[in-house]
């Protein structure tokens, strides 16, 4: 008995973690494959365009960033078309595909945790994960979204403090024209979208939650 406790406490534990890993990730991953907010500031690049790359080389040099961090399989170095690279560029940007793919490691590391742990909860009639998971993810990016609004070049740099141990991510145009590229209002657009979609997947595994708390869950033996 005390062996089925102990085993359904660390069943809790481990779906409202990798519920919270998998929110997290999912919601960074998918908002960055997706390529809708950077064609909305095309225009205005096109425009710009101080290395006259035109809107077919503009979006390549994106794609190119976003399959080199994304991708496992990306073998080779990251090239732009029409510009150069520093030394220095080039190692952030495989700091940053090294960011990217713990985060894709811990996204696929906390699906299967999940769907098992709450598997298995669900059969014992415990649903308590699907309450807690999104709650406890959406207070760290309650507390994101409220430095944005106030600052964001603050906390875009305090960001890049915290993930990396240099200071390569200060891109200097004359060596690394790619930051031209890439406005930070683009970077402000992609932070506030991650936030969005997290809060949409919480409040899927919050739909979920009410929707066994109301339905099946109502079983005499129900538990949180």
């Amino acid at each position: 008995m005390h062996a089925h406790k102990t085993f359904i406490l660390v069943s809790k534990m481990l779906a409202t973690l990798s519920l919270i890993g998998l929110v997290w990730g999912a919601a960074i991953c998918l908002t960055s494959l997706q390529p809708w907010t950077y064609h909305a500031y095309l225009p205005d690049l096109t425009s710009y365009d101080p290395y006259h790359l035109g809107e077919d080389k503009i979006l390549k040099n994106y794609q190119a960033m976003v399959t080199y961090g994304l991708s496992p399989r990306y073998a080779g170095e990251l090239e732009f078309q029409g510009l150069p690279m520093s030394a220095q560029g080039r190692q952030h940007f495989a700091e940053v595909r090294s960011v990217f793919q713990q985060i894709l490691k811990i996204t696929l590391i906390c699906l299967p945790v999940c769907l098992i742990s709450m598997g298995y909860l669900r059969r014992q009639n415990i649903i308590g994960p699907l309450l807690w998971g999104p709650v406890l993810a959406l207070l760290c990016p309650a507390a994101i979204g409220l430095v944005m609004l106030l600052d964001f070049n603050q906390a875009f740099t305090l960001f890049h403090q915290l993930v990396f141990r240099n200071d390569y991510w200060i891109f200097d145009p004359a060596q690394d024209p790619i930051i031209e590229y890439l406005p930070q209002a683009f970077f402000q657009s992609m932070a506030f979208i991650i936030l969005l979609v997290l809060l949409a997947l919480c409040l899927v595994s919050l739909g979920l939650y009410f929707r066994y708390k109301h339905g099946e869950a109502k079983a005499p033996d129900h538990q949180e």
